[in-house]
């Protein structure tokens, strides 16, 4: 799915990610998305997102690891520490 976000309002999001976790209890899902309120749904289980890092010419994937974050998830939210640069995905 790409970018499901768009055209939905900001409130819709939780209710998406609760239909995206359910379903993926039957199949894989491979979502990309843009939206930090979207990822934040997945605060509860934060090794589900994957984010990618574009180094020259290439992109890295680099699974979200909640150990590594420590005590940042216990303060902020995936969206908040994306935009911080901890967990890749940079604009630039």
């Amino acid at each position: 799915m790409e970018e499901p976000e768009l055209g939905l309002h900001p409130d819709a999001l939780d209710k998406l990610a609760e239909l995206m976790k359910l379903a993926s209890e039957r199949t894989q899902l491979i979502v990309t998305t843009h939206s930090d309120f979207l990822v934040d749904a997945f605060i509860d289980d934060p090794e589900t997102v994957v984010t990618f890092e574009k180094d020259g010419e290439s992109s890295t994937a680099k699974r979200v690891n909640a150990v590594e974050l420590g005590a940042w998830l216990d303060r902020y939210t995936l969206g908040e520490i994306r935009q911080s640069g901890h967990i890749g995905g940079n604009r630039y």
